[in-house]
């Protein structure tokens, strides 16, 4: 018998689009005896795996303006992102399979950005006041002469 417990987590953007998805797997195949006439999922007849965990992880790299605004914005440090997390379970093998699954998933979620600021542009007023002030000690130097 094969017993295969999966998971999709999907890690979506305020407005529901996609940034992510990841799919854990967990697969274990077991080998038993003819029926030992107890449905007590143990003996030579049946298996149990316990508790269980799944890993798996994915990156998504972006450089849109939209993705970056949704970290610049004036709520500070906060950003709620959506993660859904489904769970499938299924149980293959040959003769009568009696299965029972109690299956949960779960994810969590590690946002790392980078920022470069871009050169500073001088507003229009600062560079006036330059000019102007290269402008008056030019006048100044021209007088001492």
């Amino acid at each position: 018998m094969t017993l295969t417990l999966g998971s999709e987590l999907t890690l979506r953007r305020p407005d529901g689009s996609t940034l992510v998805v990841a799919n854990p797997v967990f697969d274990r195949s077991f080998t038993f005896s003819a029926f030992d006439g107890g449905i007590d999922f143990g003996g030579t007849s049946g298996g149990s795996t316990g508790s269980v965990d799944a890993t798996g992880s994915n990156s998504f790299t972006s450089s849109a303006s939209s993705d970056f605004a949704l970290f610049s914005g004036l709520a500070g440090d906060f950003i709620s992102l959506g993660l859904g997390a489904i769970g499938a379970t299924s149980g293959s093998g040959a003769g009568n399979l009696i299965t029972q699954f109690a299956t949960a998933a779960s994810g969590s979620a590690t946002v790392t950005y980078e920022y470069t600021p871009f050169a500073e542009v001088p507003e229009p007023a600062s560079m006036a006041l330059v000019l102007g002030g290269l402008g008056l000690l030019g006048l100044s130097r021209r007088r001492v002469k």
